[in-house]
């Protein structure tokens, strides 16, 4: 499933010469949210807090530097991490593609990691629907159970396909023999993807669908909660597993974070590694929020923020 990545010009450091480079980097983060909620410049504020490149294409650019300075012990351990975020890479492109605007999509694409393949084949300018058939066709040369990405794009279009997509990732994910902490983090996802269902499926009234097998939390007790109709019972689990209280997807993102944090206090750096690798994506998420949403009430775009 690596083979899904390119594999950039590697520099070969040893671990300790990344892990030292990531903890200077780290005390760059963005801390002071609050500030930026009500200064009069916002983009000045975030250039000056050394976030430096808006979008998903400034948070690619970021992970490639720490991907090209990893060693090959080291991309053995986080391609699935890498994998998994350029997946969104790969449906951001192909909505670009969908809506005509193939530029965009070229532009992104040439900073992924995404192998030349997936990039070729999505900006081929053939019909979409065979571009999609082709993909099926390429991802399932890599784990068979992606060939139905055909049939459910027919079914439920582009985005139930990306759904099912990063779903199949990660019940192949699971399966693997992954090193901690990238096994723990899998795992979180899974249940996260779960938990979530499970509240819209009470909430909307909607069937139950898209359980990933292989999370810590099994499918017979979200079933009970669903059978329930206990949207308390779901926010109960959430508060239990991450400490916090309120919107269920932000909950769980910030339980997310506070153990990654737990666990860069590893001694090996290899938790450090994947909390900062995070802490990047929720920085470019926050600021994408605050930028994109300088009209909305201060209050209500605080609770936006991770």
């Amino acid at each position: 499933m690596k083979d899904l990545l390119e594999e950039p010009l590697q520099r070969n450091y040893p671990e300790e010469y990344l892990i030292a480079r990531i903890r200077g980097k780290r005390g760059r983060l963005i801390k002071d949210w609050e500030t930026l909620f009500y200064a009069p410049d916002i983009p000045g504020l975030l250039r000056s807090s050394g976030y430096t490149s808006a979008g998903w294409s400034g948070l690619l650019k970021r992970y490639i530097w720490i991907y090209s300075e990893m060693n090959d012990s080291l991309r053995s351990c986080f391609w699935p991490y890498f994998v998994w975020i350029e997946f969104k890479t790969l449906f951001i492109s192909l909505r670009y593609i969908k809506a005509g605007y193939i530029e965009k999509a070229q532009d992104i694409l040439k900073i992924s990691l995404l192998s030349q393949k997936i990039k070729k084949l999505v900006v081929s300018r053939r019909d979409f629907d065979s571009t999609v058939k082709e993909l099926a066709v390429l991802l399932g040369g890599f784990y068979k159970d992606f060939h139905a990405a055909e049939e459910i794009f027919l079914k439920k279009g582009l985005s139930g396909l990306e759904i099912f997509i990063n779903n199949t990732l990660m019940e192949y994910l699971r399966f693997l023999k992954l090193h901690e902490p990238l096994r723990s983090f899998i795992l979180y996802l899974i249940d996260m993807r779960n938990i979530i269902n499970t509240y819209k499926s009470i909430k909307w009234n909607i069937p139950f669908q898209d359980f990933i097998g292989g999370g810590r939390i099994s499918h017979r007790i979200l079933e009970e909660l669903k059978n329930k109709g206990s949207l308390t019972g779901v926010l109960d689990m959430v508060r239990s597993i991450t400490g916090f209280s309120g919107e269920v997807e932000d909950s769980l993102l910030k339980g997310l974070g506070r153990m990654l944090r737990k666990m860069s206090y590893e001694p090996d750096g290899k938790g450090l590694i994947l909390y900062y690798l995070w802490c990047l994506y929720i920085e470019n998420r926050n600021a994408g929020t605050i930028l994109e949403g300088s009209a909305i009430e201060r209050t209500l775009l605080r609770d936006e923020i991770i």
